[in-house]
């Protein structure tokens, strides 16, 4: 995972495999680390303010870092499927007063925290399941269910179902997404593991252009 604070513009990037958060200039020098000793197989990250929140597959835990004084403030953790237990958190983001929305992807649903990591409820529908990634805007959550029959679902923030766009359907035909983000627009930024592409969308699902192509060379 990775992410860039809005303010200093500085990159954070989940180490998986080291088990720590590294931070970058917009440069990309090398400034420092975070979580070692206390994270264990990070895997996404969000930022809101001086706030760095972090799932990790290995312990099935959320963290909560401080910027200011590199270190963990607050953890969640556990196994299983009550208030604050994940089975497989994957990517997470926040929202603009700072809560914390967790894809639990082998629970079927979206967790919402507040900014310190206190549970707030749970987001399930009949149509979610195992959600990969999850994205928020003013007033919209967007959720990526890749398997199956691969679909983005949009819902409102209290996690009333607005509409669902079918990523393997006619017209958008993303096969295999792995990732997405939003853009400014709220057009559809989507990885395609089996296409080797970036394909942008609109937020009725048509297809704006196409980003990259299988192989090794530019481009």
């Amino acid at each position: 995972g990775v992410a860039i604070h809005e303010d200093t513009h500085q990159i954070f990037i989940a180490n998986k495999l080291n088990d720590r958060v590294e931070v970058f200039s917009e440069m990309g020098e090398f400034l420092y680390q975070q979580g070692g000793g206390q994270l264990f197989r990070p895997y996404s990250i969000a930022i809101h303010g001086d706030s760095v929140h972090v799932s990790s597959w290995g312990d099935r835990t959320i963290s909560k870092l401080s910027i200011n004084e590199m270190c963990c403030v607050r953890r969640i953790r556990g196994s299983g499927s009550n208030y604050g237990q994940f089975r497989t958190p994957r990517q997470l983001t926040t929202d603009s007063i700072g809560r914390v929305f967790i894809a639990d992807t082998d629970n079927h649903r979206i967790c919402i925290h507040d900014p310190d990591l206190n549970h707030l409820r749970n987001i399930t529908h009949k149509s979610i399941t195992k959600p990969y990634d999850v994205k928020v805007s003013r007033d919209s959550m967007y959720v990526l269910c890749p398997d199956d029959n691969p679909c983005i679902h949009i819902l409102t923030l209290e996690g009333d179902m607005l509409h669902s766009l079918i990523t393997s359907g006619e017209g958008m035909n993303v096969s295999d997404p792995i990732f997405f983000c939003l853009d400014y627009l709220n057009n559809f930024v989507i990885s395609d593991g089996s296409a080797h592409s970036i394909r942008v969308f609109s937020p009725e699902g048509k297809l704006l252009h196409t980003i990259g192509k299988e192989g090794h060379q530019r481009g």
